[in-house]
């Protein structure tokens, strides 16, 4: 048996940080919650998974 190694990479979008700052201003100056099932639609777009393998 041959172990493998490998990385995980995980990046969010050039847009995310400027998103969820916006949403974080707009809720705290309305005092009202966020769509969280926009939300997660919006910070799946988002992610960026990336594997990188090798064999030991």
């Amino acid at each position: 048996m041959m172990a493998k190694y490998g990385n995980i990479v995980v990046t969010f979008a050039w847009w995310w940080r400027p998103y969820a700052f916006g949403l974080l201003l707009t809720a705290m100056i309305t005092g009202l919650e966020p769509d969280w099932h926009k939300v997660e639609r919006m910070a799946d777009k988002a992610i960026r998974i990336k594997i990188e393998g090798r064999k030991a």
